[in-house]
């Protein structure tokens, strides 16, 4: 499937009272800005009923009726009809939303509902968070064999996730797939991730997916991921400080299974955890904006990364993970809508994967997982084994 962008550009304080405007469409039509609105009392229901897990299908429908209403007054619906009845029957409309305040990208426009559909849901009008001021990346020359760094972190003080080992198997497994496939190199799995064991393997390896699972903040306009210190408890790791490790690196992806991740400041695109990678120039982030259950977050990444083996544009990846949770929980909880792409990435893509085929015989050997354990030895946390492990069937090396 083809999709064509059509941006909209969401600009003013808050969901009250904001404005809206096609900057761009495949018929070159644009409008001039549109005052829109949202009732925020149904923002407010939805948030505590998704908040209390308590079934919130029909707020959700009630707020993403009020969302697609907000989005497509008359004149910006006239133009998005317009560009549909020139798609070809299996061409979709990517809707690429151009966020210009931090009070406006708290809303969750992935609820989007047109009276029929929740939309984000659909396979004919991804929704995609797209920064202003980021050209897009297109796809990368063939990188031979993707390389995957997934960090976990399970700091003592802070709340258990226990389904994380359930998405670390999830992520495993999906990168074995494509190792199999010969499209995979490294699968390197660092479990008690701190600072500077994330420094030392960016240093020493080069990697275009970084995976993190752990728990995340966002205080006094800053994001936050909380890696673990030399005494096993939270050390958080801003989003500026990310950002810059993560600048002039060949990562392409980063996927975040942690809160509040895709919260933006008002104080800089950099203090945002997702928006300070695009800033960095990563092509493309997954993130949270409200809290996931562990069980929808592993379901959500296996069918994730089992899409993107399969060559799948990012918002059909994305797509197919909504769904995989929709599944198991249908509209009564929230987590379906949890996810949001970020991307620049041009044509959905990422890089260009050679054919299955052509590198077949090389994805026969077998499959390693390189794991660095962080193991307490009383008050000091320390490297203190390097162990190569055979995953997917194939011998230790």
């Amino acid at each position: 499937m083809a999709y064509f962008n059509f941006d909209l550009k969401l600009s003013g304080e808050g969901p009250r009272a904001f404005y809206v405007e096609v900057l761009g469409s495949p018929q070159a039509m644009r409008t001039d800005p549109l005052a829109a609105s949202v009732p925020e009392e149904l923002l407010a229901r939805w948030r505590g009923l998704a908040a209390g897990g308590r079934d919130c299908e029909r707020a959700g429908v009630e707020l993403g009726r009020a969302l697609h209403a907000a989005l497509f007054p008359p004149a910006v619906r006239e133009v998005w009809h317009a560009c549909q009845r020139h798609l070809a029957p299996r061409d979709g409309l990517r809707l690429r939303l151009d966020i210009r305040s931090p009070q406006l990208a708290a809303v969750p426009w992935e609820l989007l509902h047109d009276g029929g559909w929740h939309v984000s849901m659909t396979k004919g009008a991804p929704v995609v968070r797209h920064p202003f001021g980021h050209p897009p990346i297109p796809p990368s020359p063939d990188p031979g064999l993707l390389n995957l760094l997934l960090a976990t972190s399970a700091p003592h003080d802070a709340t258990p996730l226990p389904a994380a080992e359930r998405e670390v198997e999830a992520v495993m497994s999906s990168f074995s797939g494509l190792k199999a496939e010969g499209k995979a190199g490294r699968v390197d799995l660092l479990r008690n991730v701190t600072k500077e064991s994330l420094r030392r393997l960016m240093q020493e390896h080069e990697y275009h997916v970084l995976h993190f699972i752990g728990h995340g903040d966002f205080e006094d306009e800053k994001g936050y991921l909380a890696f673990e210190g030399e005494d096993g408890n939270v050390e958080l790791f801003g989003a500026q400080s990310l950002a810059y490790r993560l600048k002039g690196s060949a990562l392409r992806l980063l996927f975040l299974n942690s809160c509040k991740s895709a919260v933006a400041s008002r104080r800089g695109g950099l203090l945002g955890v997702a928006q300070g990678a695009l800033a960095a120039g990563v092509p493309a982030a997954v993130a949270m904006q409200e809290e996931i259950g562990d069980a929808s977050a592993a379901a959500f990444a296996r069918e994730f990364y089992r899409a993107l083996a399969a060559g799948q544009a990012l918002e059909e990846c994305v797509r197919l993970g909504r769904l995989k949770i929709f599944e198991a929980t249908e509209l009564s909880r929230a987590d379906w809508a949890v996810p949001v792409l970020f991307s620049n990435a041009e044509e959905g893509l990422l890089w260009e994967l050679p054919e299955a085929e052509a590198k077949r015989e090389e994805g026969r050997r077998p499959v390693v997982v390189y794991e660095q354990h962080i193991r307490s030895k009383g008050n000091n946390n320390r490297f203190v084994q390097n162990e190569w492990r055979g995953a997917g069937g194939g011998e230790d090396d």
